[in-house]
């Protein structure tokens, strides 16, 4: 078991997963409505349901425009995962741990680019943590006094397995390690889509690759290890508005980084990861985006984590341009492991020209 016109040429030069848009739809290098995949037969449903989408926006337009914000109606929040248009969104994370690492703090870049010339419905993604940050000056006192300490987790998107206590020169370093973290790069592809009896409700199924490349500045800011995950996702849309979403990882390691540090020498990763959404956004633009995310780790002690991650966020426009502010807290709500995460605090923007 060895395991992201100026502004969009300048954000995509910045490419060093959650989608946008309509449900079952991509966007082209204009940012139209393009149908998914190249299949007759899945083209005709999806031409059917883009269709029925018109139809719906048509009938909730005058409700839309009476209590859409100031610019103009958000349709596309950047939040569903099972459509793949064009989004940039920087980020900045704090996470906080049970294992007495004071704080992980994180600021990462996020770009999703269709490839329209490969398929309608095909996307990748690009994130990068661009400035990470590791404090272990909880631990500082124990590693002076020879005491054993805890395990230091990877926290998502690098997680699974774990890394021992800090070497001896971080003493030397402040137990402040600052850098930049692994690269990260997910591809997606659309396979099919059901078209449900109801105006904006339909079924997506979703594969994909999901990869991390370790680049980090520092050994401790990131694994040294290649490995990554296949993808399933099944998006239930309910409505333009509502939907459900199930995105399954299972990551493991593929090829160790020759020469790693001893921190990372022997780390073996496979666990599952599951990130189980639903939405509900309103007319006002407001929108509340509940997460469950579930962690099994068979390869560490750490064994299940499950972390609750409530998303609240704004859609508006800035002229022509799609922007979602959002703000997302998380708590751990299986116990005080000590190699788990006990609560964090994201915050971002979403930008979709």
């Amino acid at each position: 078991m060895h395991r992201i016109m100026s502004l969009k040429t300048l954000l995509t030069l910045f490419a060093l997963v959650l989608a946008t848009g309509v449900p079952a739809v991509a966007g082209d290098e204009e940012n139209n409505l393009v149908p998914v995949g190249s299949d007759p037969l899945l083209g005709s449903m999806v031409a059917m349901s883009n269709a029925m989408v018109a139809a719906s926006l048509q009938e909730d337009g005058k409700e839309a425009e009476a209590g859409g914000p100031p610019g103009g109606e958000v349709e596309d929040n950047g939040t569903n995962p099972g459509s793949l248009g064009f989004k940039f969104m920087p980020y900045y994370r704090y996470t906080k741990l049970n294992n007495g690492i004071k704080a992980i703090d994180n600021l990462a870049l996020f770009t999703m680019l269709p490839l329209t010339k490969i398929s309608p419905f095909t996307a990748v993604v690009l994130e990068w943590s661009v400035g990470k940050t590791m404090d272990f000056g909880a631990l500082a006192e124990d590693i002076l006094e020879g005491i054993e300490s805890p395990d230091i987790p990877c926290a998502p998107p690098t997680c699974g397995g774990s890394l021992p206590a800090p070497p001896p020169e971080a003493l030397a370093r402040g137990f402040d390690i600052s850098g930049y973290g692994d690269f990260r790069t997910r591809l997606l592809q659309g396979v099919k889509m059901f078209p449900g009896n109801k105006p904006g409700k339909s079924t997506v199924l979703m594969l994909g690759l999901d990869v991390m490349f370790p680049i980090a500045s520092d050994p401790i800011l990131g694994d040294e290890t290649l490995y990554g995950a296949p993808l399933f996702a099944h998006i239930h849309n309910l409505s333009p508005q509502t939907f459900f979403a199930f995105l399954h990882f299972y990551f493991f390691d593929w090829a160790d980084k020759s020469g790693a540090h001893p921190v990372n020498a022997d780390k073996d990763i496979g666990f599952y990861m599951g990130r189980w959404f639903f939405q509900k956004a309103f007319n006002n633009g407001y929108y509340l985006l509940p997460e469950l995310q579930v962690i099994y780790d068979n390869e560490s002690d750490a064994g299940l984590s499950v972390m609750l991650l409530p998303e609240f966020g704004k859609s508006f426009k800035l002229g022509d341009t799609g922007m979602t502010a959002y703000i997302k807290p998380g708590w751990a709500i299986d116990g005080p492991d000590e190699a788990e995460r006990r609560y964090s605090i994201e915050f971002g923007v979403r930008i979709i020209p």
